[in-house]
């Protein structure tokens, strides 16, 4: 078990170190100069020392937490409807990023189209904070609001309801969705 993990991530790794190569050789092409700096190191393709498996649970992996330091876990996620606060979506993953797990909950809920009727908008904490997402989100005709960080507690009201102005000319989905976060409509939205 372990050595198939263990292959797994280094697939996933040599698949990264090739990519990361590959724009290191275009941007030397495209600029004529050589990078400074050490190349990165190619993947090792064996079970790392500290690599572990838990025989009782072994689909579960060792994610970090805010009290504990360290639990054998898994990272749930799920898709709320703010009206209803009904559970429309969940699934559990592996992995300790939520980043990647926007996706899976926005399949799903396309397959559940027909039952239930498809979100207008989509509000997620920094987690899911990525120009990817926000794309995903856009390219899925559904309106972003995934935090672009930590917010601001307790403002002035008329700092909550103040405009932030003219959107970007030609923004993209990532830069749209910025600047509806700072609109009035869109901080009661994703404060909801």
């Amino acid at each position: 078990m372990i050595e198939e993990r263990a292959e797994a991530r280094y697939q996933e790794e040599q698949a990264e170190y090739e990519q990361r190569m590959a724009e290191r050789a275009e941007k030397e092409e495209r600029t004529g100069q050589k990078i400074r700096g050490r190349k990165p190191k190619p993947p090792e393709p064996d079970p790392r020392d500290k690599d572990q498996v838990n025989f009782t649970d072994p689909e579960s992996r060792i994610m970090p937490t805010s009290e504990n330091g360290w639990q054998q876990a898994y990272n749930a996620q799920s898709a709320v409807d703010m009206d209803s606060h009904l559970i429309v979506v969940g699934h559990l993953s592996q992995a300790t990023n939520d980043k990647q797990q926007l996706q899976p909950t926005l399949d799903t809920l396309d397959g559940l189209a027909d039952a239930i009727s498809h979100p207008e908008n989509i509000v997620a904490d920094n987690g899911y904070y990525s120009e990817d997402n926000a794309s995903e989100v856009a390219d899925r005709k559904m309106t972003p609001y995934l935090a672009t960080g930590c917010q601001k507690h307790n403002e002035r009201w008329d700092e909550r309801r103040s405009e932030p102005g003219l959107p970007p000319d030609d923004p993209t989905p990532l830069e749209n969705m910025q600047w509806r976060l700072q609109t009035p409509e869109g901080k009661d939205v994703y404060g909801r």
